[in-house]
């Protein structure tokens, strides 16, 4: 899926001009639960970032931005245009999730290996961090560390992610679902959680973990 950008030593600025087409936003507009007696405000918009992953319109996200019922999902490009979007699949423990629009000739973004990454290797995180007033932000930083294990409350109750890249670019509500880029601009995680109460602590899902998924999904229509 995608092809590689082939300069190793391409700059942010480069990886960033390179893979933004790439970046999307996820509007998911949702039942709010806490609003029963006011019909006004029983419904929320929620915002993420996806990744573009094939040309023929797969997107993946986290479980947390499209997962779970919802009334609508919009998906906007850098161009500004917007489609609808349909959530194909999602693992909450995972925080995983494919969405598909109807499109071709997307601009994908080339996938990267995991398993290669280096501590200390830069790292390069984009998404929308605090709503589509900020969209497409770009941050750097390292990879920090490697095979994390963090636990996380989900509707099932708490559970564990395991095997995540840290990293120290900044993770911003909003960001989630985006990509974390390596120096060549592939994509390398799928960033998912910052730790609050800590300063440059965010976390992505290896890449590894939700190509085999993609791939089975475009081959056979199911996982």
């Amino acid at each position: 899926i995608g092809a590689t950008i082939s300069n190793p030593t391409d700059s942010i600025v480069n990886v960033a001009k390179n893979v933004i087409d790439g970046v999307v936003g996820i509007s998911v507009l949702r039942a709010n639960p806490n609003s029963i007696f006011d019909n006004n405000a029983s419904e929320k918009w929620g915002l993420g970032t996806g990744v573009v992953v094939s040309s023929d319109g797969y997107i993946l996200t986290n479980h947390h931005v499209a997962g779970g019922k919802s009334k609508k999902l919009i998906v906007s490009f850098a161009d500004g245009t917007t489609m609808d979007g349909e959530t194909l699949w999602s693992d909450s423990v995972l925080d995983l999730a494919i969405v598909k629009v109807n499109a071709t000739g997307l601009a994908a973004i080339p996938i990267g290996d995991a398993n290669k990454l280096q501590v200390g290797e830069l790292a390069i995180a984009i998404g929308n961090p605090l709503g589509l007033q900020l969209q497409r932000t770009v941050t750097s930083g390292i990879i920090s560390a490697l095979n994390r294990t963090i636990s996380i409350d989900t509707e099932q109750g708490t559970n564990y992610m395991e095997g995540l890249v840290q990293t120290d670019a900044s993770i911003n509500p909003g960001n989630s679902g985006g990509p974390l880029l390596n120096s060549r601009g592939q994509v390398v995680g799928i960033n998912t959680v910052k730790v609050a109460t800590a300063e440059g602590i965010g976390f992505a899902i290896p890449i590894n973990v939700a190509i085999p998924i993609i791939e089975k999904y475009k081959d056979t229509g199911t996982f």
